[in-house]
């Protein structure tokens, strides 16, 4: 099961003018991202979408969380 897009949203890039269509699935290739904001008394919540031609591109580095590698 996909995701189902109910409102009409556009790409989240700059004038892009790529649509979600109303109703149905993400079409392949979308990017979309929940982020949420906490502030002191609340979080906000919304999401980007990122059509094919505009790729959300993410680095990850992962390190131990202790020097010695194991828990203390």
């Amino acid at each position: 099961m996909g995701v189902v897009a109910e409102e009409v949203q556009c790409c989240s890039h700059d004038d892009c003018p790529e649509r979600l269509p109303r109703g149905t699935q993400f079409p392949g290739g979308w990017t979309v991202a929940r982020v949420e904001e906490f502030g002191k008394n609340n979080v906000r919540v919304y999401y980007v979408y990122l059509c094919p031609a505009h790729v959300l591109t993410t680095v990850t580095k992962q390190i131990s969380l202790f020097t010695s590698g194991e828990a203390p």
